[in-house]
């Protein structure tokens, strides 16, 4: 049960996937507190959709493409449900449940208001951590802009793009085939999805 809990407590993955619920919901764990994530609008449940649709297309079968499901980073013990997930070796899952992926080879977080900036700052820390990734991109659900993280010989480098395309997986994906459609959805502004609800748990 969610109770007011000492800040210093730090729920562990073990604890997390103990703890988290059976509903709907999206929940995250980083730095030792447990994250619910608010329903997505329609500008970002309609990528979501175009980014599996498009970079399963572009990929013809050599990776897999899958949408919001668990990541765990073993090195900082935080797990994440990012939007939408490329593997293209077998999945293998954590050592403690068994249920969040352990090696996706290109990540794909949809910018929200409430999240942008753990989207930009905590989850590029985090997730360049894990050895399989090459590729983090961000994608914007307000503007045709694209940002993507990729992993070199020695360090990470990034680039923005706004228009033509860009390569995950050695595939060109289009930006404007992305986001063909979207003007169908209403422009998020605030204050929708301008708060992650946090709930911090202790074990019983």
């Amino acid at each position: 049960m969610s109770r007011a809990a000492d800040p210093r407590q730090r729920v562990t993955f073990a604890e997390f996937c103990d703890m988290t619920p059976p509903d709907e919901r999206r929940y995250e764990l980083f730095n030792g507190r447990i994250v619910a994530m608010n329903q997505p609008s329609g500008r970002h449940a309609f990528l979501m959709g175009s980014l599996i649709h498009r970079i399963g297309n572009a990929l013809a079968g050599r990776c897999r493409v899958v949408g919001p499901m668990g990541v765990y980073i073993e090195a900082t013990d935080d797990a994440f449900a990012p939007d939408v997930i490329v593997t293209c070796e077998p999945a293998r899952y954590d050592p403690i449940r068994g249920r969040a992926l352990v090696n996706p080879r290109a990540l794909f977080e949809i910018l929200s208001p409430s999240t942008e900036h753990i989207d930009k700052t905590l989850k590029v820390s985090r997730y360049t951590q894990l050895s399989s990734l090459q590729e983090y991109v961000l994608v914007s659900q307000n503007e045709k802009h694209v940002q993507i993280y990729r992993r070199g010989p020695v360090e990470w480098s990034w680039q923005r793009a706004t228009s033509g395309g860009f390569t995950v997986c050695e595939a060109e994906i289009s930006i404007d085939a992305i986001y063909d459609g979207i003007d169908d959805f209403p422009i998020v502004e605030p204050p929708y999805e301008t708060r992650t609800i946090r709930i911090v748990k202790s074990p019983e």
